[in-house]
Formats: structure tokens, sequence, C-alpha cells
């Protein structure tokens, strides 16, 4: 399966998402504008703090916070960032790479024809030998 094809996948997934969420939203009853109460909405709250969960448990190794197709969304979209980085640095490598050649070769010509770039020298002796 190409990339476009994985692409093309996830947003129909997504696309089909939406319009469940959608839907859901719209048979709602609080997404309706008007009922007998003319938009009106009753309730009754209590101020108490709801009870603690006393089974609940922190989450498992296995349990992941997000669904099992966001691992696909952020690989593909790795995938793309890839590619265009290495699309918007292909002229910028190949330019160093002239600039590297024509450097190589001015050197060589400062050099006198040479490619030795330096002399090999000895350090003086400084070191005492008489210390233990």
């Amino acid at each position: 399966m190409s990339l476009r094809d994985e692409i093309a996948q996830v947003c129909r997934q997504h696309d089909r998402f939406m319009a469940e969420q959608a839907r859901e939203a719209q048979w709602s009853p609080y997404a309706q504008k008007s009922g007998p109460d003319h938009g009106l909405v009753f309730k009754t709250h209590e101020n108490a703090p709801a009870p603690a969960a006393d089974d609940e448990q922190p989450p498992s190794e296995g349990v992941r916070p997000y669904p099992a197709d966001f691992d696909t969304v952020l690989r593909i979209m790795g995938e793309g960032v890839a590619m265009y980085a290495a699309h918007r640095l292909a002229p910028i490598e190949r330019e160093l790479a002239e600039l590297r050649a024509k450097l190589d070769v001015l050197t060589t010509i400062m050099a006198g024809g040479t490619t030795k770039s330096a002399d090999v020298i000895d350090l003086p002796d400084w070191r005492r030998r008489d210390v233990a």
C-alpha cells in the first residue's frame, strides 16, 4: 500500500467519524433549538461533590490514551515531513558539494599544484625526565 493510499484511507475514516458525530449531535436533546419549553432547560443541581470511585486503577502498560489509528497518522505525517525536507534540502546539498569541489581546486592551486595542506612538525620535548 502506497503512502497516498494510506493517507486516503485515513481521510475516509476521519470523514466517516465526523459525519457520525454530526448525526449524533443532530439528534441529541441538547442540540434542539426549539421545543415545547421554547428553548428553556430547567435543571436541578445539588452542590454535594460526586462520590469518588473506589475501584479506580491506574492505566495498564498496554492501554493507549489515544486511538490505534493515531500511530498510523503520525507515521504518515512523519514520512511526509521527511520527504518534504529531503526535497527542499536536495538543491542546497548539491550546491554545497559544488562549493566543496571549488574549495578543493582553489586549495590545490594555492599550494602550488600539490594536494599537501600542511607540513608535519615535531613538538619540542618540554617534559622533565627526572620527575618520578
